[in-house]
């Protein structure tokens, strides 16, 4: 027993240490370098702080001291201090009470590496005991997605923290209950985001209360943009962008702002969309291209900006690739189905010209419908259907594909199919089972799965059955229920898109 506590004990210290080991394997390959020095607020009151965050490559195998430089008016550490396996560290930047506005900028130094932030340190506000709440501002109108800035102004800055109540009318444009404004602030700054409304726009009122003194200030909200998006297509080279809003866009309609960094699409410089609608489509001119070119669209309203891209193909040449693939995908057809769907791919779309695939096959087995197809400009796919013969033991081929040179092959198994049913009974009574057998016209080279189905619930076959690789027919057991009149009932197996049915049983009281 002692032996093998021990043994677990061991186990489990070996399961703690590997990890660490490797964790500390990882780290120790780390060359931290500094990436970025951050600022939290990019202008303070004198007197106030603010937070300065470094950040490195990588966490540091070790401690790393990142130096730290300010400017006049300005107390900053001289160090921050990276904690060993830490990619990041924070500290405090204090300012001084300043008469005058400050800029300077926060400089941090790690080896050669230099990283700063600028910050501007205003005038210090005068500070009161009892401040009084003086001004509210904000838009009148937004669109959703855009951040609403809420202005709140104080008589002067409080010796102690005080803490303003807020209010919104509708939970479409949610604020927070409570703001607190500390020392050396005359004014707070709150960042609102309006949520959407299918129904398009909406207004809300939100008051400021301080000091039993209440400010209101009325919002109107308009849908924002809410998609840009270039859809897929069934054709490559193919766009047809979309612009959506948040909403039912108001009276008035949209103007929406467009642009393209590539002249291989050109678009209109505005679009409009009618008020009531969601948004649409609108039409681009999409110019030929000698190689893979990605270009991006832009979109403007209401101050945002949505992109999107898409990459454009230059024409095929018989330099490219051409693929052969089944619709319904890889795996072993069978004897006597019909319209078997193939798919030709071309890998860039077709030239102004167009181009001409021939399909064929080595094999009798293999009976094409149309042997050429014709790809327009622009499209890249052509599409064949083929039939296969009543074969009754397997045939291994392949179906070709040709365009101006270039060959692709598709390698096909014709499995032999569907044959019949024997030994079904012609009369059964009610409540017995009996068996029957399920033909293939040959043997098949591997498991093949057949699905059968009975004609109503009087009679019960498995979902499937499986008739083993090297043979050609499978025996089922099926199950009946009591009748109280004669019930006929039909067996049907499928296989590949091809079924055949049995004679019919009647089932007996």
């Amino acid at each position: 027993m002692k032996r093998s506590a021990l043994a677990a004990l061991a186990l489990a210290a070996g399961l703690l240490v590997v990890p660490i080991q490797a964790a500390e394997a990882g780290t120790a390959s780390c060359h931290p370098a500094l990436s970025s020095l951050t600022l939290s607020a990019a202008s303070v009151p004198g007197g106030a702080s603010v937070k300065a965050t470094v950040r490195l490559t990588c966490a540091a195998p070790a401690a790393v001291r990142v130096q730290v430089k300010g400017f006049k008016g300005v107390t900053a550490p001289t160090v921050i201090e990276v904690a060993k396996r830490h990619s990041s560290a924070t500290a405090t930047i204090r300012t001084g009470v300043t008469r005058a506005t400050r800029h300077g900028d926060i400089e941090a130094m790690l080896g050669r590496a230099r990283r700063s932030d600028r910050l501007t340190v205003t005038r210090t506000p005068r500070a009161c005991k009892t401040p009084k709440l003086t001004s509210v501002s904000a838009p009148a109108l937004t669109y959703v997605g855009n951040p609403v800035r809420l202005a709140i102004g104080l008589s002067c800055a409080p010796t102690a923290t005080i803490r303003l109540s807020l209010a919104s009318n509708n939970a479409e444009l949610p604020v927070p209950a409570r703001i607190a404004v500390g020392r050396y602030y005359d004014y707070a700054a709150v960042a609102l985001a309006p949520k959407a409304d299918e129904a398009g726009q909406y207004r809300a009122t939100v008051t400021v209360r301080y000091g039993g003194k209440a400010i209101s200030r009325a919002i109107t909200v308009d849908p924002g943009l809410s998609v840009f998006a270039i859809p897929p297509c069934s054709e490559p080279d193919c766009v047809a962008p979309d612009v959506l809003f948040t909403g039912n866009i108001p009276a008035g309609g949209y103007t929406v702002h467009l642009s393209s960094n590539n002249s291989a699409i050109a678009v209109p410089a505005t679009q409009t969309f009618q008020a009531g609608s969601l948004g649409g489509g609108f039409i681009v001119r999409v110019s030929p291209v000698t190689k893979n070119t990605t270009v991006t669209l832009s979109a403007t309203f209401g101050g945002r900006t949505l992109h999107t891209s898409t990459t454009l193909l230059p024409p095929w040449t018989n330099k490219d690739s051409l693929t052969l693939s089944a619709e319904a995908g890889s795996g072993p057809i069978y004897g006597q189905e019909f319209s078997l769907e193939y798919l030709a791919l071309l890998s860039n779309p077709a030239p102004p010209g167009g181009e001409t695939v021939t399909f064929s096959s080595p094999s009798s087995s293999v009976e094409i419908s149309s042997p050429t197809w014709d790809i327009s400009p622009g499209d890249d796919d052509a599409y064949v259907d083929i039939n296969t013969a009543d074969v009754t033991s397997p045939v291994h081929t392949d179906l070709v594909a040709t365009v101006d040179g270039v060959t692709a092959t598709l390698p096909l198994v014709i499995e032999p199919g569907l044959d019949s049913f024997t030994d079904v009974p012609a009369t059964v009574t009610g409540g017995d089972p009996f068996s029957a057998t399920l033909n293939l016209a040959g043997p098949v080279d591997a498991n093949t799965t057949v699905a059968l189905q009975s004609t109503d619930g009087v009679v019960s076959v498995p979902v499937t059955v499986i008739v083993p690789a090297g043979q050609s027919s499978v025996n089922f057991m099926a199950t009946t229920v009591p009748v109280t009149a004669d019930d006929q009932v039909t067996i049907y197996a499928y296989l590949g898109n091809g079924n055949i049915n049995s004679a019919t049983v009647t089932v007996t009281p």
